[in-house]
């Protein structure tokens, strides 16, 4: 599924902190917890500083090495598993790309 248009942010109840190995995920509504690794907390950082997904492919394509379709299908993949935990929302407000 290619995601182009849609974009993505933190449920507002999710806070993350930054690990020895990766990233700790809080839902404060929940108490719910999730330990990221990576490459899954250098998606979660960008997603989080709003880059648009082209981006994210882009910089997850160096830091990982894996080919833009790889990448790609791994994005996708895993923004479905984050929705269905209840980790992030879709939105449409336009805001992305505050790269300088």
């Amino acid at each position: 599924m290619t995601r182009q248009s849609t974009e993505y942010q933190c449920h507002p109840a999710s806070l993350w902190a930054v690990e020895d190995h990766g990233l700790r995920l809080y839902r404060t509504d929940n108490q719910t917890t999730a330990a990221l690794g990576y490459p899954e907390a250098a998606l979660w950082d960008l997603l989080s500083r709003y880059r648009s997904l082209p981006t994210i492919t882009d910089r997850l394509a160096v830091i990982t090495g894996w080919t833009g379709t790889i990448v790609s299908e791994w994005i996708s993949s895993q923004l479905d598993v984050w929705i269905e935990e209840g980790w992030l929302t879709a939105c449409c407000d336009g805001q992305s790309d505050t790269d300088i």
